[in-house]
Protein backbone atom coordinates (compact mmCIF):
# COMPACT_ATOMS: atom_id res chain seq x y z
CA UNK A 1 0.00 0.00 0.00
CA UNK A 2 1.48 3.52 -0.98
CA UNK A 3 1.12 6.64 1.07
CA UNK A 4 -1.79 8.17 -1.14
CA UNK A 5 -3.69 4.45 -0.39
CA UNK A 6 -3.18 5.17 3.40
CA UNK A 7 -4.35 8.78 3.65
CA UNK A 8 -7.29 7.93 1.19
CA UNK A 9 -8.63 5.44 3.16
CA UNK A 10 -7.87 7.36 5.87
CA UNK A 11 -10.87 9.71 4.97
CA UNK A 12 -8.92 12.02 2.81
CA UNK A 13 -9.88 13.07 -0.62
CA UNK A 14 -7.09 12.51 -3.90
CA UNK A 15 -7.80 15.86 -4.03
CA UNK A 16 -5.69 16.65 -1.14
CA UNK A 17 -2.61 14.37 -1.84
CA UNK A 18 -2.06 16.89 -5.10
CA UNK A 19 -3.19 20.38 -3.34
CA UNK A 20 -0.36 22.16 -3.12
CA UNK A 21 0.72 21.24 -6.67
CA UNK A 22 -3.13 21.89 -7.81
CA UNK A 23 -3.05 25.66 -6.70
CA UNK A 24 0.28 26.02 -8.28
CA UNK A 25 -1.38 25.40 -11.60
CA UNK A 26 -4.19 27.00 -10.76
CA UNK A 27 -2.59 30.08 -10.29
CA UNK A 28 -1.38 30.03 -13.61
CA UNK A 29 -2.62 32.51 -16.40
CA UNK A 30 -5.79 30.78 -18.21
CA UNK A 31 -8.96 31.34 -19.84
CA UNK A 32 -12.42 31.23 -17.96
CA UNK A 33 -13.54 28.49 -19.77
CA UNK A 34 -10.16 26.68 -18.99
CA UNK A 35 -10.70 27.42 -15.01
CA UNK A 36 -13.78 26.02 -15.51
CA UNK A 37 -12.54 22.51 -16.89
CA UNK A 38 -10.60 22.73 -14.20
CA UNK A 39 -13.38 23.07 -11.60
CA UNK A 40 -15.80 20.65 -13.50
CA UNK A 41 -12.86 18.06 -13.14
CA UNK A 42 -12.36 18.38 -9.72
CA UNK A 43 -16.09 18.05 -9.12
CA UNK A 44 -16.04 15.28 -11.22
CA UNK A 45 -13.50 13.38 -9.13
CA UNK A 46 -14.85 14.01 -6.21
CA UNK A 47 -18.19 12.71 -6.98
CA UNK A 48 -16.67 9.53 -8.41
CA UNK A 49 -14.65 8.97 -4.78
CA UNK A 50 -17.63 9.47 -3.01
CA UNK A 51 -19.48 6.88 -5.41
CA UNK A 52 -16.54 4.25 -5.43
CA UNK A 53 -16.88 3.96 -1.46
CA UNK A 54 -18.50 1.03 -0.54
CA UNK A 55 -20.11 2.17 2.48
CA UNK A 56 -20.55 5.61 3.81
CA UNK A 57 -17.61 5.91 6.70
CA UNK A 58 -18.79 8.37 8.90
CA UNK A 59 -20.38 8.94 12.57
CA UNK A 60 -23.69 8.42 11.27
CA UNK A 61 -22.71 4.82 9.94
CA UNK A 62 -20.49 4.39 13.38
CA UNK A 63 -23.79 5.72 15.54
CA UNK A 64 -26.17 3.34 12.93
CA UNK A 65 -23.47 0.26 13.70
CA UNK A 66 -24.03 1.16 17.70
CA UNK A 67 -19.85 2.80 18.18
CA UNK A 68 -21.21 5.97 20.51
CA UNK A 69 -18.91 7.46 22.99
CA UNK A 70 -21.56 6.36 25.52
CA UNK A 71 -21.65 2.65 24.52
CA UNK A 72 -17.98 2.58 24.25
CA UNK A 73 -18.02 3.77 27.78
CA UNK A 74 -20.98 1.51 28.75
CA UNK A 75 -19.20 -1.44 26.84
CA UNK A 76 -15.68 -1.00 28.79
CA UNK A 77 -15.23 -2.72 32.46
CA UNK A 78 -13.14 0.10 33.80
CA UNK A 79 -11.71 -2.85 36.37
CA UNK A 80 -9.55 -4.60 34.71
CA UNK A 81 -10.12 -8.57 34.02
CA UNK A 82 -11.03 -8.99 38.12
CA UNK A 83 -14.00 -6.59 38.39
CA UNK A 84 -15.04 -6.32 35.04
CA UNK A 85 -15.18 -9.96 34.06
CA UNK A 86 -18.80 -9.19 33.35
CA UNK A 87 -18.99 -6.13 31.38
CA UNK A 88 -16.14 -7.57 29.62
CA UNK A 89 -17.63 -10.54 28.21
CA UNK A 90 -21.60 -9.25 27.20
CA UNK A 91 -21.34 -5.87 26.66
CA UNK A 92 -17.46 -5.28 25.67
CA UNK A 93 -17.69 -8.49 23.79
CA UNK A 94 -20.51 -7.47 21.83
CA UNK A 95 -19.12 -3.82 21.52
CA UNK A 96 -15.82 -5.37 20.07
CA UNK A 97 -18.12 -6.96 17.01
CA UNK A 98 -19.62 -3.59 16.14
CA UNK A 99 -16.18 -2.42 16.15
CA UNK A 100 -15.41 -5.33 13.68
CA UNK A 101 -17.79 -4.49 11.34
CA UNK A 102 -17.45 -0.13 11.13
CA UNK A 103 -13.83 -1.19 10.44
CA UNK A 104 -14.47 -3.31 7.95
CA UNK A 105 -16.87 -0.85 6.41
CA UNK A 106 -14.24 1.85 6.54
CA UNK A 107 -11.69 -0.74 5.08
CA UNK A 108 -9.32 -0.32 7.32
CA UNK A 109 -8.79 -3.94 8.37
CA UNK A 110 -9.43 -6.90 6.06
CA UNK A 111 -7.95 -9.90 8.30
CA UNK A 112 -9.41 -9.49 11.93
CA UNK A 113 -9.28 -11.97 15.47
CA UNK A 114 -11.65 -11.77 18.13
CA UNK A 115 -10.90 -14.11 20.48
CA UNK A 116 -12.35 -14.92 24.03
CA UNK A 117 -10.01 -15.83 26.88
CA UNK A 118 -10.77 -18.77 28.40
CA UNK A 119 -9.91 -18.78 31.80
CA UNK A 120 -12.64 -17.16 33.02
CA UNK A 121 -15.32 -18.54 35.29
CA UNK A 122 -18.78 -18.11 33.34
CA UNK A 123 -21.50 -15.54 35.61
CA UNK A 124 -23.32 -14.26 33.25
CA UNK A 125 -26.69 -14.77 30.67
CA UNK A 126 -28.03 -17.74 33.03
CA UNK A 127 -24.68 -19.45 33.10
CA UNK A 128 -22.99 -19.58 37.00
CA UNK A 129 -20.61 -21.85 37.06
CA UNK A 130 -17.90 -22.64 39.80
CA UNK A 131 -15.28 -23.16 37.87
CA UNK A 132 -13.14 -21.54 34.64
CA UNK A 133 -13.62 -22.91 31.34
CA UNK A 134 -10.10 -24.02 31.02
CA UNK A 135 -10.34 -26.15 34.07
CA UNK A 136 -14.10 -27.66 32.95
CA UNK A 137 -12.26 -28.10 29.65
CA UNK A 138 -9.79 -31.06 31.52
CA UNK A 139 -13.27 -32.55 32.88
CA UNK A 140 -11.96 -31.92 36.26
CA UNK A 141 -12.28 -28.49 37.18
CA UNK A 142 -8.63 -27.15 37.32
CA UNK A 143 -5.57 -27.38 35.49
CA UNK A 144 -4.05 -31.14 36.63
CA UNK A 145 -4.32 -34.11 34.21
CA UNK A 146 -6.73 -36.83 35.18
CA UNK A 147 -8.28 -37.26 38.37
CA UNK A 148 -12.07 -37.01 39.21
CA UNK A 149 -14.41 -35.53 36.91
CA UNK A 150 -16.02 -32.65 38.15
CA UNK A 151 -19.79 -33.01 38.83
CA UNK A 152 -22.11 -31.93 35.54
CA UNK A 153 -18.72 -30.86 33.59
CA UNK A 154 -20.57 -31.88 30.34
CA UNK A 155 -23.21 -29.83 30.84
CA UNK A 156 -21.52 -27.13 31.89
CA UNK A 157 -19.21 -27.56 28.80
CA UNK A 158 -22.53 -27.42 26.33
CA UNK A 159 -23.71 -24.33 28.08
CA UNK A 160 -20.53 -22.52 27.48
CA UNK A 161 -20.18 -23.72 23.84
CA UNK A 162 -24.02 -22.56 23.01
CA UNK A 163 -22.91 -19.13 24.31
CA UNK A 164 -19.95 -19.03 22.31
CA UNK A 165 -22.48 -20.19 19.46
CA UNK A 166 -25.13 -17.18 20.03
CA UNK A 167 -22.00 -15.13 19.02
CA UNK A 168 -21.04 -16.17 16.35
CA UNK A 169 -24.87 -15.64 14.91
CA UNK A 170 -24.55 -12.42 16.47
CA UNK A 171 -21.46 -11.33 14.29
CA UNK A 172 -22.88 -12.98 11.74
CA UNK A 173 -25.99 -11.74 11.58
CA UNK A 174 -24.68 -8.22 11.82
CA UNK A 175 -22.25 -8.44 8.71
CA UNK A 176 -25.15 -9.46 7.04
CA UNK A 177 -27.25 -6.58 7.73
CA UNK A 178 -24.85 -4.66 6.01
CA UNK A 179 -25.32 -3.60 2.00
CA UNK A 180 -22.45 -4.20 0.01
CA UNK A 181 -22.38 -3.44 -3.90
CA UNK A 182 -25.02 -6.35 -4.65
CA UNK A 183 -24.96 -8.70 -1.55
CA UNK A 184 -23.92 -7.71 1.70
CA UNK A 185 -20.65 -7.33 3.75
CA UNK A 186 -20.95 -11.28 4.79
CA UNK A 187 -20.84 -12.23 1.61
CA UNK A 188 -17.24 -10.67 0.64
CA UNK A 189 -15.60 -12.34 3.83
CA UNK A 190 -15.26 -15.41 5.27
CA UNK A 191 -16.23 -15.46 8.79
CA UNK A 192 -14.71 -18.31 10.82
CA UNK A 193 -15.32 -20.06 14.22
CA UNK A 194 -12.83 -21.78 14.76
CA UNK A 195 -12.50 -23.34 18.48
CA UNK A 196 -8.65 -23.77 19.79
CA UNK A 197 -8.91 -27.39 20.36
CA UNK A 198 -11.34 -30.70 19.33
CA UNK A 199 -11.01 -31.79 22.81
CA UNK A 200 -9.82 -29.51 25.84
CA UNK A 201 -8.91 -32.36 27.53
CA UNK A 202 -7.04 -34.24 25.09
CA UNK A 203 -5.43 -31.36 23.37
CA UNK A 204 -5.62 -32.04 19.57
CA UNK A 205 -7.57 -30.73 17.02
CA UNK A 206 -8.55 -34.75 15.42
CA UNK A 207 -12.23 -34.03 14.04
CA UNK A 208 -12.17 -30.19 15.04
CA UNK A 209 -15.51 -28.71 13.83
CA UNK A 210 -14.90 -25.50 11.67
CA UNK A 211 -17.47 -23.11 10.92
CA UNK A 212 -17.03 -20.70 7.77
CA UNK A 213 -19.94 -18.15 6.76
CA UNK A 214 -19.90 -16.10 3.57
CA UNK A 215 -18.16 -17.34 1.10
CA UNK A 216 -15.56 -14.51 0.54
CA UNK A 217 -16.79 -13.06 -2.57
CA UNK A 218 -17.65 -16.53 -4.18
CA UNK A 219 -14.20 -18.64 -3.78
CA UNK A 220 -15.99 -20.66 -1.01
CA UNK A 221 -18.83 -22.94 -1.18
CA UNK A 222 -21.78 -22.23 0.91
CA UNK A 223 -24.40 -24.21 2.91
CA UNK A 224 -22.83 -27.60 2.89
CA UNK A 225 -20.82 -29.54 5.70
CA UNK A 226 -17.69 -30.78 4.21
CA UNK A 227 -16.08 -33.75 4.89
CA UNK A 228 -12.33 -33.10 5.12
CA UNK A 229 -11.70 -36.68 5.90
CA UNK A 230 -12.91 -38.21 2.32
CA UNK A 231 -13.95 -41.02 4.87
CA UNK A 232 -16.89 -41.86 7.25
CA UNK A 233 -16.31 -39.91 10.48
CA UNK A 234 -18.08 -40.78 13.98
CA UNK A 235 -18.84 -38.19 16.49
CA UNK A 236 -15.41 -38.49 18.17
CA UNK A 237 -15.07 -39.77 21.69
CA UNK A 238 -14.38 -36.20 23.59
CA UNK A 239 -16.99 -37.07 25.63
CA UNK A 240 -15.86 -40.68 26.90
CA UNK A 241 -15.38 -39.61 30.37
CA UNK A 242 -17.41 -38.26 32.87
CA UNK A 243 -20.70 -39.89 31.41
CA UNK A 244 -23.37 -42.06 33.40
CA UNK A 245 -21.07 -44.07 36.42
CA UNK A 246 -18.04 -43.06 34.83
CA UNK A 247 -16.04 -40.70 37.44
CA UNK A 248 -12.59 -41.08 35.94
CA UNK A 249 -11.01 -38.28 34.06
CA UNK A 250 -8.60 -40.26 31.77
CA UNK A 251 -6.67 -38.66 28.97
CA UNK A 252 -5.92 -39.08 25.10
CA UNK A 253 -9.64 -38.71 24.66
CA UNK A 254 -10.84 -37.80 21.44
CA UNK A 255 -11.45 -39.10 17.61
CA UNK A 256 -8.32 -40.67 16.17
CA UNK A 257 -8.08 -39.31 12.50
CA UNK A 258 -5.83 -36.52 12.25
CA UNK A 259 -5.30 -37.32 8.29
CA UNK A 260 -5.96 -33.69 7.76
CA UNK A 261 -3.56 -30.72 8.55
CA UNK A 262 -4.96 -27.55 9.57
CA UNK A 263 -2.28 -25.49 7.56
CA UNK A 264 -4.43 -26.25 4.18
CA UNK A 265 -7.33 -24.31 5.39
CA UNK A 266 -5.01 -21.02 6.10
CA UNK A 267 -3.60 -21.41 2.66
CA UNK A 268 -7.33 -21.86 1.35
CA UNK A 269 -8.33 -18.87 3.28
CA UNK A 270 -5.65 -16.82 2.32
CA UNK A 271 -6.05 -17.75 -1.66
CA UNK A 272 -9.81 -16.48 -0.97
CA UNK A 273 -8.80 -13.15 0.06
CA UNK A 274 -6.45 -12.54 -3.01
CA UNK A 275 -3.13 -13.44 -1.44
CA UNK A 276 -0.50 -14.54 -3.38
CA UNK A 277 2.95 -16.39 -2.88
CA UNK A 278 6.22 -14.41 -2.76
CA UNK A 279 7.28 -15.56 -6.29
CA UNK A 280 3.96 -15.21 -7.58
CA UNK A 281 0.75 -17.31 -7.90
CA UNK A 282 -1.33 -18.38 -5.21
CA UNK A 283 -0.21 -19.69 -1.67
CA UNK A 284 0.60 -23.58 -1.81
CA UNK A 285 2.20 -23.27 1.85
CA UNK A 286 1.68 -22.19 5.23
CA UNK A 287 3.99 -22.61 8.54
CA UNK A 288 7.05 -24.78 8.72
CA UNK A 289 5.57 -28.10 9.03
CA UNK A 290 2.22 -29.99 8.90
CA UNK A 291 2.21 -33.17 11.30
CA UNK A 292 3.89 -34.56 14.43
CA UNK A 293 7.61 -34.42 12.46
CA UNK A 294 9.20 -30.96 12.38
CA UNK A 295 11.98 -32.26 10.24
CA UNK A 296 9.55 -33.55 7.29
CA UNK A 297 8.33 -29.76 7.10
CA UNK A 298 5.42 -29.39 4.55
CA UNK A 299 3.75 -32.70 3.39
CA UNK A 300 0.69 -31.79 2.01
CA UNK A 301 0.70 -28.31 0.00
CA UNK A 302 -2.33 -26.91 -1.56
CA UNK A 303 -5.72 -25.94 -0.77
CA UNK A 304 -8.58 -27.55 0.28
CA UNK A 305 -10.48 -28.02 -3.28
CA UNK A 306 -13.10 -29.63 -1.38
CA UNK A 307 -13.99 -26.41 0.29
CA UNK A 308 -13.75 -24.29 -3.46
CA UNK A 309 -17.27 -23.28 -4.73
Amino acid sequence: MTEGDYRVRRGESAIDLVREDLRSYQSLKMSQADQRRISDWLDLLRSTEQTLTPAACNDATAVANGVTASAVDAASSGGGFGGGLKTSFTAGGDMMMNLVALSMICDMNRSIILAYPGYVTFGWDGIQHDADHHGLSHRNGSFEVGGTCKNGVLDMIAEIDAWYASKYVRLVTLLNSIVEGDGTLLDNTATMWLPELADGNAHNTNNLPIVIAGSAGGYLKQGQVVNLEGRSLGTGNSEADCRGDDTSVGFGTGSNTGNVPINKLYVTLMNALGCTAPGGGPVETWGQFDSRSAEAGITKPGEFTELKA
